[in-house]
């Protein structure tokens, strides 16, 4: 299934047994996440969304100018708009009220209040399990690529850290994922090689 938005031509794949990489971008990308508090309840509302919206979440990084998600959604029928506006605005929503009488800084022309980037984003689909694997590996280096940690495991605010010491969020154990295999291609596939998987680490890029 393909959600469609016209203004701006961009596609999601709601496909059975991908998992999708997304990835938030803060208003203007400023550093929005330096304030523990928006870190805090951005991770309560993750923890709420993943059973809300029935989703494996392996991997997370929360950056100072963004957020890394790499989730599995459990249903065969979903809609990854649906879990992405969930996450984002739930969150905006509580954090809106935890700054209430403050000045956050963040407010556009017209006094509203705004802390993601509009149409800052994007939502990778993962095909496989190798996939899915250099997925979680790439964002949970991003801290180290930035030159904010030594190893992906010293960055608290990531599921490295919290896989590695016990302390925080729990990600979801990654096990061998569901392979969308093509179906012209099924009766090529060798029978000496029950392994064999087609199209191993390919994903699609789409902009959010």
């Amino acid at each position: 299934m393909i959600d469609y938005l016209s203004r701006k031509r961009f596609y999601h794949y709601n496909t059975p047994g991908h998992a999708h990489e997304l990835t938030f971008w803060c208003l203007r990308h400023l550093r929005l996440f330096n304030d523990p508090l928006a870190c805090e309840l951005f991770l309560h509302e993750l923890s709420r969304a993943r059973t809300a919206y029935r989703f494996k979440l392996y991997a997370y990084v929360i950056m100072p100018t963004h957020v890394h998600l790499v989730i599995g959604p459990c249903d065969q029928k979903y809609d990854i708009m649906r879990i992405r506006n969930g996450i984002k605005g739930c969150f905006v929503r509580r954090y809106r009220t935890a700054l209430r009488g403050q000045e956050p800084g963040i407010n556009d022309r017209d006094g509203a209040f705004v802390f993601w980037e509009q149409g800052g984003g994007e939502d990778r689909n993962l095909w496989n399990a190798g996939a899915i694997s250099d997925s979680i590996s790439y964002i949970e280096a991003n801290p180290v690529r930035s030159f904010l940690a030594s190893a992906p495991d010293a960055w608290e605010a990531s599921s490295a850290y919290a896989r590695q010491y016990g302390i925080g969020m729990m990600p979801d154990a990654f096990g061998a994922a569901p392979v969308v295999k093509l179906p012209i291609l099924e009766s090529s596939l060798p029978d000496s090689d029950p392994g064999f998987q087609v199209g191993n680490n390919l994903s699609v890029t789409t902009n959010v």
